[in-house]
């Protein structure tokens, strides 16, 4: 059995997700999720979102998880016990999962489609829609994760500009109010406010892949929003600056078709 530590934000948690089932399709074995890491409340707050899709996995008991992996978790990254893996890590690369993207395009679908979604899916699909994901949030004064600046945005449409036709640009971010304040492009603009429509997470990336060609931000969020996309055209734009610390090396996580700048 494969036994995944799921932890983060939804993007994480459909990181760690994609590995697991690789490897539990790769060894024949069932997939079962640790969520010991959501009731910890040393962590940022964090909600467990994979139920929504139609994921292959089970929930394991707690106490089924072993001892030692609960207690000394910090200094353990993947084990072997009794035939047993046990997996903790972010794995933020498709090259974890590339091969099988297909079975994780089916496993992420949504069990239920609001049907108060319909309409916007509907003129999202049947324009030249361009997502531009806004990260603010936890990231304003993080020390390893930098907001991206209103320059990225505007040098990011410029790229797009010079291959797609561009009609309307739907801003997706946990800080609309300020999205509504700052942003002012010469497109048509739609500003998707989650609590208006009263969805969630799940729901508003669901909506984001309907999308024709990205803007995203350095988060896992929107990464999934433009890679779960079926547009066989897609244009994705990305940052070059995904960590404040730039030695880290993120050649792997960003699809080398994607736009950097």
């Amino acid at each position: 059995m494969i036994i995944l530590r799921l932890k983060g934000g939804l993007g994480n948690q459909m990181f760690q997700y994609a590995r697991g089932r690789v490897l539990a399709i790769k060894y024949k074995t069932q997939l079962s999720i640790d969520l010991n890491y959501f009731k910890n409340k040393n962590f940022t707050p964090r909600e467990y979102n994979l139920d929504q899709f139609n994921i292959k996995a089970q929930i394991i008991e707690e106490n089924k998880t072993p001892f030692f992996i609960k207690y000394f978790l910090p200094v353990i990254k993947k084990i072997n016990w009794n035939g047993n893996i046990y997996l903790d890590g972010y794995f933020q690369s498709e090259k974890y999962f590339k091969k099988y993207s297909e079975i994780i395009r089916e496993d992420f679908n949504l069990k239920e489609i609001p049907t108060k979604t319909e309409d916007l899916i509907k003129e999202i699909k049947n324009c030249n829609s361009v997502c531009m994901h806004i990260r603010r949030g936890d990231y304003v004064g993080n020390k390893l994760h930098p907001v991206q600046d209103i320059y990225y945005y505007e040098k990011a449409i410029m790229e797009l500009e010079k291959k797609v036709k561009i009609d309307n640009i739907y801003i997706f971010s946990d800080d609309i109010i300020w999205c509504k304040e700052n942003i002012n492009f010469k497109y048509k603009i739609t500003f998707i406010n989650k609590e208006e429509l009263n969805i969630t997470d799940v729901e508003e990336l669901c909506i984001m892949t309907n999308c024709k060609n990205f803007i995203i931000a350095n988060s896992s969020f929107s990464w999934w929003g433009a890679w779960l996309s079926g547009n066989p055209g897609k244009l994705v734009v990305a940052p070059s600056k995904w960590f404040t610390d730039e030695s880290i090396n993120t050649n792997d996580l960003i699809p080398p078709e994607w736009i950097r700048i």
